[in-house]
This record gives C-alpha cells, structure tokens and sequence, in this order.
C-alpha cells in the first residue's frame, strides 16, 4: 500500500517515482533512480539502456527487512549530491543512513559527518536558546537517536569515538550560516519541518566534494511551524527527479510496535 505521498507524486510524475513498481517503460524511469528488477535484482536507466545490478539481503552487518530497504543501501553508495529518504517512523532511515554514514568514515570518504536536525520539541514550546546549559548539553537530548542507532548496529564505541574527535557532530541549524560545508556527509534528519529559507540555507552550503542526505517523514500532519513542507514542495516539481545530481527513495516496512501505524491512522482521520 502507498503513503499518501508517494500516491500523489505518481499522479503528478508518473510511476518512475516507485522503486517497486514493477515493470515500468524506460520512459518513465528517472535517472540515477534504482528500481526492482526481480526478487533480489535492480536496475537503473542508463545512457545505453537498463543497467543491472545485483542486490544483496545482508550487507555491512545489516540484514534488511524487505526490498525497498536493500533499495535504499544500494542508492546511498551513489554519488548523488542530495539523497531524499522518505518514511513513516520506524521503516528504518536513520538507521541505514548512519550506518552508511561510518562506512563512508571508515573508507574516508569525507572529512566529516555532520548531523543537522531541526530543534523543535515535541510540544514546541522549548527551542534551544531557552533551554538551560552549555550548547552540548543543549543539543545532547537531540544526538540520542544517533547513539540509540549505534547500539542497534553494535557500533556504539565507533561512533563515540566519532564524536570525541569530532568527526561526527550535530549542526545545528541556527548556526548554518556562513558555513562551508567542503568535503563533509551532511545527514538533515526531520526535513518534513524545514520551511523553504532553511531547507535552501542548508542544501546552499554544499559543494561538489560534499552530499548531504535528507530524512523524514511524508505524512501530511507532518508540518513544520509555519504549515508548510518545503520538501513535498521541491519534490512535486519533474525538475527533481530528471536531475542526474539527486535521488529520492521511499520506505514503508516499519520495524516497531504495530500500534503506531493504528494510533496515527486514527489521529489523521480526526
């Protein structure tokens, strides 16, 4: 079954938006996208046709929970400066996006890992100028995902130690101007609440040695604090998907309770 979103952009783009829609005409495809070729097989359009390429269930220490997530992994090796990944919570993003992320420090493939989130909490009504301490304590409850990720891939003592050298840091996105952010792997978690001025601050300060992974979660009660979605807005435009220098992949399987998926249907229907 489709999210919602991903229903509307095959309305508007076509079926080349879905890495699993079967079998689709070269003509609807969108370049540097992976798509399904078989069970355990993907292929990409390429300037002489189809290009095959093979799939594996277990990658990197990561058995991976359907297709689409085997689809993910494969297209986060490609070299596309922006990389959208969109899902409910729970389908696995942020954990195949950090686990990638050590990979590519590992072969050092970047100088940097730079984790930028946006700081709203769940009530709204504390940001980070207001909360008490130094700016790591600020920002401490907000890197947690990143260590709780770490343990599930058993690379907690790899990521500290990121952190320690500052290798991998939290950026927060009050501070993004200015920046230049030169051969550094940019993952922007929660994109769903960026409005158009900080999605552009973020994504103008990247070069060709930098790529920069955008997460969230296309739900339309996800908002950001002005009632606006920057990202359906730049995804809803063919100029996106027929550019050689972006990616976009959704994913739906989710690994949590089921009554997650129960209370957020009834609370969108309300």
């Amino acid at each position: 079954m489709l999210l919602p979103f991903e229903q509307e952009l095959v309305d508007i783009l076509g079926p080349g938006v879905l890495a699993d829609r079967g079998e689709v005409e070269e003509s609807d495809c969108f370049p540097g996208q992976i798509y399904m070729d078989g069970p355990r097989d993907g292929k990409r359009i390429s300037e002489g046709g189809w290009e095959y390429l093979k799939l594996n269930q277990r990658s990197a220490g990561i058995t991976f929970c359907d297709k689409l997530q085997e689809i993910v992994w494969k297209q986060l090796k490609e070299r596309e400066s922006l990389q959208v990944i969109l899902g409910p919570a729970g389908t696995g993003k942020t954990f195949l996006t950090v686990a990638h992320a050590v990979e590519m420090m590992a072969n050092r493939e970047f100088d940097q890992i730079l984790y930028c989130k946006p700081l709203v909490s769940v009530s709204r009504s504390r940001f980070l100028g207001t909360l008490p301490g130094t700016l790591e304590e600020k920002i401490a409850p907000f890197v947690e995902v990143i260590f709780d990720t770490a343990d599930a891939l058993n690379k907690a003592a790899e990521v500290d130690r990121l952190f320690r050298e500052e290798a991998f840091c939290f950026l927060p996105l009050d501070f993004i101007r200015g920046r230049n952010l030169s051969h550094k792997l940019v993952i922007v978690d929660e994109i769903q609440n960026l409005d158009r001025h900080e999605l552009l601050s973020l994504v103008s300060r990247i070069d060709s040695t930098s790529k920069m992974i955008l997460l969230g979660d296309p739900n339309p009660i996800q908002k950001d604090i002005k009632g606006k979605s920057a990202i359906r807005e730049l995804l809803m435009d063919p100029r996106f998907w027929e550019s050689t220098l972006t990616s976009c992949n959704f994913l739906r399987t989710r690994k949590r309770h089921p009554v997650i998926a129960l209370v957020e249907d009834i609370l969108s229907d309300a």
